[in-house]
């Protein structure tokens, strides 16, 4: 909970809205002490939360990087973002979700190795995408 703190805050203080420009002194110490009160007071799924959160900071990030590229297979990226926005609202409105997920997951070694095998198999066409990309780019450059 403690990065997803201190990376949203740094997002707001790099933020260069005019319109909340007089106000985001008072909404950094607003956002820090909520950060702040939410580890110290609200203990229930502490890390179901800051996961949750986290994930909506790296799907931001993934779109803003994408944004760059002009390529179609920046849609996968793209795609795997608002995935990942999707399940970061839902777990943050409902982090016992994320446990009751994770618990359904492992019951059965079947069904986790399933799921690895999914994710792998996600990762391994992420990399082949990246570096065709990659060789593509520096054989136009």
């Amino acid at each position: 909970m403690g990065i997803s703190t201190v990376w949203f805050l740094y997002l707001v203080k790099i933020e260069d809205i005019s319109d909340f420009e007089s106000y985001k002194r008072f909404m950094m110490f607003g956002f820090a002490g909520i950060g702040i009160g939410t580890t110290f007071f609200v203990r229930d799924l502490l890390a179901a939360r800051g996961a949750a959160v986290l994930m909506l900071l790296v799907a931001k990030l993934m779109v803003d990087t994408a944004r760059w590229v002009d390529t179609d297979a920046r849609l996968a990226i793209v795609v795997w973002a608002y995935v990942m926005v999707i399940a970061g609202m839902w777990f943050t409105i409902s982090p016992w979700r994320l446990r009751d997920f994770l618990f359904w997951l492992s019951k059965s070694d079947g069904r986790l190795k399933g799921a690895l095998c999914l994710l792998l198999t996600w990762c391994g066409f992420i990399l082949v995408l990246a570096f065709s990309l990659y060789r593509t780019a520096s054989a136009s450059a």
